[in-house]
């Protein structure tokens, strides 16, 4: 009996996604945009393909393009993201259109695709789909990867500093000092040393670093999550300390 249920699985039907695309990919496209974005024939057939199956129904029916597009508003949030991730896939180079329907319908996927989208974002030197960029994957990384974001990378401006100091978007290497400048450092320590127990200003003195993360920089007495940056301190910022500790008398 398993064996027979085996070969009835095999006879199955499959939809013919291919052959449908190849007869209504081109009207699909018109009646979804798609057909503005500049793509070639071969390039809409890839980019649809994923979509279409997930929304082609029983293999047994033959839906036209209008009843596809019809599923596709419907389920548009999840399926944009698909569409958009195609596209980084099939083209080399992104047209100014392409990269803006990329920007504004990657949703999550902007964690596996965003040094790629930067690059094509700083070649086509558009600006206003950087903060869009920036905001979209610091709140996509907030929900999946960790509820406290990583420190903003000096270079490009995303949320995606590593405690080694590596981007992980635009893979800068970023040194201490450049870091310290970008975060304007000292009037953090300022602010900071203000607001803590004399036995936490004690211990920050005597480890002589901070821990940064993308909420700001936080003493070794706070928890340390697995993104945040230990940054040594100067002599210098020390001294910023020690003011504070002279002033409280405990010096």
């Amino acid at each position: 009996m398993p064996a027979k249920r085996s070969r009835r699985r095999r006879r199955r039907k499959e939809a013919d996604i291919d052959g449908w695309l190849d007869k209504y990919g081109g009207e699909l496209a018109q009646y979804i945009g798609l057909d503005l974005l500049g793509l070639n024939d071969k390039e809409i057939k890839e980019v649809l393909r994923k979509p279409v199956e997930l929304v082609y129904g029983s293999p047994y029916s033959r839906p036209n393009a209008e009843t596809i597009a019809k599923r596709f508003k419907r389920y548009y949030e999840n399926l944009s993201p698909l569409i958009a991730s195609a596209i980084l896939e099939v083209r080399k180079e992104l047209t100014r259109d392409q990269l803006e329907f990329v920007v504004n319908n990657i949703g999550k996927a902007i964690l596996a695709y965003a040094p790629r989208i930067y690059k094509e974002i700083i070649k086509h030197e558009a600006h206003g789909l950087l903060g869009v960029a920036r905001r979209l994957w610091v709140n996509h990384w907030m929900m999946t990867k960790t509820k406290t974001p990583p420190a903003e990378c000096p270079n490009c401006g995303f949320n995606a500093l590593m405690p080694d100091l590596t981007c992980l978007v635009c893979g800068a290497s970023v040194s201490e000092r450049k870091l310290k400048a970008h975060l304007k450092l000292e009037e953090q320590i300022k602010e900071l040393v203000k607001t803590l127990s004399n036995n936490e200003l004690r211990e920050l003195y005597n480890k002589g670093y901070v821990l940064i993360n993308g909420l700001g920089i936080k003493p070794p007495t706070e928890f340390r999550e697995r993104i945040d940056i230990e940054v040594h301190l100067s002599s210098h910022e020390k001294s910023l300390i020690k003011e504070e500790m002279k002033r409280r008398g405990m010096l």
